[in-house]
């Protein structure tokens, strides 16, 4: 007998990816107020299970980095900042968010919040291409789009660099992109 496969509505996973790339797409900013937490758990699951380590292992570590075979995206995924922001408050190790990290996640900007589910997709895509086109597939426009996202990281050379993370207080909802739900 042959296994059924989990159709896409019922898997968690596939779901929290669908809305990392809505939100990050502009199609959603309804997401804004819990979207720190779905990026951290959907790439805290894939490194895990990919790599058996941490998110901010998998973008420290020089093996998995050169495995995305690209100078400019080594020296970009190296230098991410969400590689800060989706480990360090893990529900898995502590599940509490310090004053300071709130403070720290106020202060991040709305677009810098969807250029983090940007990044968090390519970086994942360009790593396992398969296993998000796997969990996206009921959508086939989501992989050119990623695939023009990390387009765009090649071509932006000052991005390579700091990862253009800025600071404001100009977000609407001023949550943290790592809210404890």
């Amino acid at each position: 007998m042959e296994n059924p496969r989990v159709s896409y509505e019922s898997n968690e996973y596939s779901k929290l990816l669908q809305m990392v790339f809505l939100y990050g797409s502009n199609q959603q900013d309804d997401y804004e107020p819990y979207i720190g937490n779905v990026m951290r758990r959907i790439f805290e699951a894939f490194s895990t299970f990919e790599y058996r380590r941490g998110p901010s292992e998998i973008s420290c570590d020089p093996i998995i980095i050169k495995a995305l075979n690209n100078e400019k995206y080594e020296t970009y995924f190296e230098n991410l900042m969400c590689r800060l922001i989706l480990d360090s408050e893990s529900h898995t190790r502590d599940g509490i968010i310090s004053m300071n990290n709130l403070i720290f996640f106020n202060a991040i900007s709305c677009d810098d919040k969807k250029r983090t589910a940007r990044d968090v997709l390519c970086f994942m895509h360009l790593l396992n291409p398969d296993h998000v086109a796997a969990h996206l597939e009921k959508d086939k426009t989501i992989i050119p789009i990623i695939k023009s996202w990390e387009q765009n990281i090649l071509s932006d050379s000052d991005a390579s660099k700091t990862n253009g993370i800025t600071h404001t207080s100009g977000c609407e909802n001023q949550t943290p992109l790592l809210a404890a739900n």
